[in-house]
């Protein structure tokens, strides 16, 4: 992360002390990241310095400095991909420091909010929400709903959504989540089963002959788990089933069995440019 710009601001009365905020996420085709990308805009807008960063785009034990944190991810199967759990508990304990997370989804969350709130706290966290955003979904294993219109319609209601959570926390307005132990055990036993399925889903992505040998789907893997072999491209088994390589292949030469190849894809609007800059 680039901590090469001050904290401080000059006045005309001297030096003003500016609030600092980081935020983390994980975006498989750019929702979160949309998202991410409002509250650093919001944040600024109000006085606050801002330092952002994918999660997986992290080499060793991650930063928190200033005055939040905040956590952003995609809800896969009523909870968080585990590579987000791992970072979460890979965190240092900062008793008292103020966070809050947010997260997009296809539908429902289930029982995330609670164990995002109950793991952040659980390092010493003083967290002060957990917000939802209903999102285009990007899962084209099944069948897809929706037209452009109605995508656009949802990313305008959660950037809405999202600027007035970010008014929220500057203003310290906590907003709890609800704590239902059924609803945790569903996300959590949901999460355990949907995982175990990763190495054989992971085996059932072809490449077909359109393929160009570009490697951008190597390339933009946040697991590492794809790797270029002879003439085409073969999948390892430590897929988190982000959906970013079928998503973002510029030649639509990545399919999964035989369910999408009549499926139209899905990332945000200006992600794939922004993660090929990041990388």
């Amino acid at each position: 992360m680039n901590r090469g710009t001050s904290r401080t601001a000059l006045s005309i009365l001297g030096v003003i002390e500016l609030p600092e905020a980081t935020i983390y996420y994980f975006s498989g085709t750019g929702n979160t990241w949309a998202i991410a990308l409002l509250y650093k805009e919001a944040l600024e807008t109000a006085g606050w310095q801002v330092e952002l960063a994918a999660i997986d785009g992290l080499a060793g034990t991650p930063e928190v400095r200033g005055d939040l944190l905040i956590l952003g991810y995609p809800v896969h199967a009523w909870n968080m991909p585990f590579l987000v759990r791992e970072f979460i508990e890979s965190l240092p304990e900062r008793k008292g420091l103020k966070a809050a997370a947010f997260m997009t989804m296809g539908a429902i969350s289930r029982g995330a909010p609670a164990i995002t709130w109950r793991l952040l706290a659980e390092k010493g966290y003083e967290v002060l929400g957990v917000e939802e955003y209903v999102m285009p979904t990007n899962w084209v294993l099944g069948e897809r709903a929706g037209t452009e219109e109605s995508f656009y319609a949802l990313r305008e209601e959660a950037a809405k959504k999202a600027r007035q959570a970010v008014a929220d926390l500057v203003a310290g307005k906590v907003r709890e989540v609800a704590f239902v132990d059924s609803e945790i055990e569903f996300s959590e036993t949901s999460y355990a089963r949907f995982r175990r399925a990763f190495p054989k889903w992971a085996g059932e992505f072809t490449v077909g002959e359109s393929c160009t040998l570009c490697s951008l789907c190597v390339d933009l893997c946040p697991m590492n788990n794809l790797r270029m072999e002879g003439r085409t491209v073969v999948y390892g088994k430590e897929c988190v089933l982000c959906l970013r390589c079928i998503n973002l292949c510029p030649e639509r030469a990545i399919e999964w069995r035989d369910k999408t190849q009549t499926i139209g894809r899905y990332q945000a609007p200006g992600f794939a440019k922004a993660i090929r800059a990041a990388r």
